[in-house]
């Protein structure tokens, strides 16, 4: 389950607050980002539990990750950094987390991000848009479907990815899928509908 501590964190958790109550009571603030570190500021001014406000702070960072590209897959002869780059193109003008983490990922790359022209994105659906004249559009596999193209032969290895806790996000470039991009998604480790 996502936003869960590990064993590691909970000994240190026990230390620091020296009460299993207490730490029941920090661990489920911190699982759901509930105000652990006030309640630790709380503790820490009271001279209760002096380390228990740098150990929350440490946990919930851990658990508040900005998402990033774990792996970019393509068929049809396309080079993963020219579909990375592509995609960056169109999700640099979303909004969306996930396609800010494509773009990070292609700036961390080196790789030149296009301008993109006709963009739009449809709630629920996934961005759309012209990159250096080739029409890009990213999303689940059914909003491809939707677009009229059909993505399966990258299911069972998005399936894989997706098992894997990844985020899955399919790509077409012009009239043909492209390849898929998973993506580490550490705050709601819950992808976008396939």
């Amino acid at each position: 389950m996502p936003g869960m501590m590990g064993e590691s964190e909970m000994k240190n958790l026990d230390s620091a607050t020296g009460s299993g109550f207490d730490r029941m009571f920090l661990t489920m603030m911190i699982e759901h980002h509930t105000g652990a570190i006030e309640v630790a500021k709380t503790e820490q001014a009271d001279g209760q539990n002096p380390d228990v406000l740098e150990l929350a702070k440490k946990i919930e960072a851990d658990q508040t990750a900005d998402p990033s590209v774990t792996q970019v897959v393509t068929i049809g002869g396309i080079d993963q950094d020219d579909l990375l780059r592509l995609v960056a193109g169109v999700e640099r003008a979303s909004e969306h987390p996930l396609g800010l983490a494509i773009v990070n990922a292609a700036t961390d790359a080196g790789l030149p991000i296009p301008d993109v022209t006709d963009f739009d994105a449809s709630v629920g659906k996934g961005p759309l848009g012209t990159v250096e004249e080739r029409r890009v559009g990213v999303g689940s596999a059914g909003y491809l479907t939707s677009e009229g193209l059909y993505p399966n032969a990258l299911r069972t290895h998005a399936d894989q990815l997706r098992a894997d806790r990844a985020t899955v996000l399919f790509a077409g470039v012009d009239d043909q899928v492209a390849g898929i991009i998973a993506i580490a998604d550490p705050v709601k480790g819950t992808p976008r509908p396939p």
